[in-house]
């Protein structure tokens, strides 16, 4: 008997198991107040940083234009600059906006951006490092000298000389080796009699010194 008791009631719980978890699960639910919500409950959705578009890397005015896009068509732009809040730009019916005359300070500014949308703030968006220069870059020629002559084996000369590490050298409209410490060569041969030599020094912000040489080669 005892056995046959046991059986039964197994079955019991087989057949009437998930009749009663859904009637206690019901009640409990209601009791918890949740019968009244039946809105899934789900995460805030995250806002995205805006993205800064075409920002250059150095400049030569002391004010910049840049644009940007959103994730969405609505929502206000926050913009940094060297991380101050520089300006709120409100964004309607559009993913797109721009940002006018930023003023930079001499040497290296970082601007970055966020977006506010529905009292929520993004994350910044990426740093973006740009470079006010405005002065003219620094070009010393060590050799040759203006007026120069050679003669016979001094066909080939290096031309060598100093300036900015960052800075691009061009003689002839080649370009020579810059090293660490600003200083550079290049190898060139003179032809028979008078040789024009033009060395150009240019900064990332594309300000430029020249300085223009006249040797002579005598066979």
């Amino acid at each position: 008997m005892f056995t046959v008791g046991i059986f039964i009631l197994i079955f019991a719980l087989i057949e009437l198991g998930p009749f009663f978890i859904n009637v206690f699960g019901g009640i409990i639910f209601n009791l918890r107040g949740d019968g009244n919500n039946t809105k899934a409950i789900v995460g805030k959705e995250l806002i995205q940083p805006p993205i800064l578009n075409d920002v250059p890397d150095a400049t030569q005015s002391a004010k910049i234009d840049i644009n940007g896009t959103l994730s969405s068509k609505n929502g206000t732009v926050e913009v940094y600059v060297n991380d101050d809040l520089f300006r709120e730009i409100e964004v309607k019916d559009s993913d797109n906006f721009e940002i006018k005359n930023i003023t930079l300070k001499s040497g290296i500014n970082t601007i970055k951006a966020r977006t506010v949308l529905n009292n929520q703030t993004s994350s910044f968006s990426q740093d973006y490092q740009v470079s006010y220069v405005n002065e003219k870059p620094k070009l010393e020629v060590s050799f040759p000298s203006n007026n120069q002559t050679f003669t016979k084996a001094d066909r080939k000369i290096t031309i060598t000389g100093t300036t900015d590490p960052d800075n691009t050298i061009l003689i002839n409209s080649f370009q020579a080796i810059v090293n660490s410490d600003g200083k550079f060569s290049y190898l060139i041969e003179l032809k028979d009699g008078d040789n024009q030599i033009s060395i150009v020094a240019k900064n990332s912000a594309g300000i430029t010194t020249q300085n223009d040489l006249k040797v002579t080669y005598n066979p």
